[in-house]
């Protein structure tokens, strides 16, 4: 499984501010993420930036940083209380585009303090922030180094993303790569695309999405194929309409059909405050999200998840 990291480009800011204070010197803070370790793309979500104050590092040079733990300890009670997990962040100021070997010893002490701090195993993580604002990392879990993460994805008025992820192009690739330019095909392949409606428009969105090769898709819709439908849905047919076919799941036949292996996740529930059911939001003192209803109480959800005080808890089972 190849794990990925996702933030806003406000918190990109953030770091870039900390960690570059201008003294060519190495710097550190820590990330709070919330996460989804199950399915084939694991996600640690940032929540909240905590630079590591630099009088608490007792070692500051070009190639090193020493810092003390005193900040994570600081975190523990927040840490518990949200079921985070905690990414550290530290800067190459020489643009070094590898993890060192001084990184690899401090990875590793660090991953044993995580796994004696929260032994259930939850997956954390190390990133490393060069100059140009470029991330690159790895996992933390069960007491040592994992992986290298797949992708790292910045959102806010552009999207930045860098991916280490390998994609097979295809045939019917080449023709995205002369409209939009090398190494479109490659960051398509790394986005996943939330579509709210899948009638009219949303179905041509899909298909589009999907023909040029996004990598993975939530569909949002908890209507049925009917007969007055079928002059717009795309790929819709007199059966689907006959058999009242979920319009997410015509979209996700058409999508499936193309043979990428797009990850496609389906939510048939309507997120409308006019509707009944529906999902309804609600937010407490520490920002913390609770959906409700809870999907393992929702005959027929097909959704595979359900939000609890900021908590994504997947299920293998929806239908309870």
């Amino acid at each position: 499984m190849t794990a990925s990291v996702r933030m806003t480009s406000e918190q990109h800011s953030q770091l870039m501010s900390h960690l570059f204070p201008g003294d060519g010197c190495e710097a550190v803070a820590l990330l709070l993420c919330g996460r989804r370790e199950s399915g084939p793309r694991p996600v640690l979500v940032v929540r909240k930036v905590v630079p590591v104050p630099y009088e608490s590092c007792s070692i500051r040079t070009p190639d090193r940083v020493q810092w003390s733990t005193d900040v994570l300890d600081e975190l523990i009670p927040e840490i518990w209380k949200s079921n985070a997990s905690v990414v550290k962040v530290h800067c190459h100021p020489t643009g070094f585009d590898r993890f060192s070997a001084i990184d690899d010893l401090s990875d590793g002490e660090l991953a044993l303090s995580f796994e004696g701090l929260f032994d259930e195993g939850r997956m954390h993580g190390s990133l490393v922030l060069l100059p140009n604002g470029r991330i690159f990392g790895r996992t933390l879990q069960d007491g040592k180094i994992g992986d290298d993460l797949g992708l790292i994805f910045v959102a806010g008025n552009n999207i930045d993303l860098w991916s280490r992820r390998s994609v097979r192009e295809r045939d019917d690739d080449k023709r995205t790569q002369q409209a939009f330019g090398p190494g479109t095909v490659k960051v398509l392949n790394s986005l996943q695309v939330a579509v709210i409606g899948c009638s009219g428009t949303g179905s041509v969105v899909i298909e589009q999405l999907a023909r040029l090769g996004v990598g993975g898709f939530v569909l949002v819709d908890p209507d049925h194929v009917e007969h007055k439908n079928l002059n717009r849905i795309l790929n819709a047919t007199f059966e689907d309409a006959e058999q009242g076919i979920a319009k997410v799941d015509v979209c996700r036949r058409t999508i499936e059909s193309l043979g990428r292996g797009q990850l496609v996740h389906l939510i048939q529930l309507s997120l409308l405050k006019s509707d009944s059911p529906r999902w309804d939001l609600k937010v407490d003192r520490d920002s913390n999200a609770t959906i409700s209803p809870s999907v393992w109480r929702t005959m027929g959800c097909q959704a595979h998840f359900f939000v609890r005080g900021g908590r994504i808890i997947w299920c293998d089972d929806h239908t309870k």
